[in-house]
């Protein structure tokens, strides 16, 4: 294998190692634990009405609208 190729296997593999760092990050916060604050989405917004999460207030975005983005 020649230092380009070898050098692009390794850039892939580093990449993909942050990538799967991050997303495991984003599932932990959003799904699984408390790694952020000690808080987790999932459980502070499962009792949530849809009233509650569509409710415009002033210019500010909705719960809905939140969730959607992510």
């Amino acid at each position: 294998m020649g230092d380009t190729a070898y050098l692009q296997t390794k850039l892939i593999n580093l990449t993909m190692s942050r990538n799967t760092t991050i997303a495991n990050r984003l599932r932990e916060v959003l799904l699984n634990g408390h790694w952020i604050a000690n808080t987790n989405y999932q459980q502070q917004l499962q009792n949530t009405h849809w009233r509650q999460a569509t409710q415009q207030v002033g210019s500010l975005n909705t719960i809905a609208v939140n969730l959607y983005i992510l």
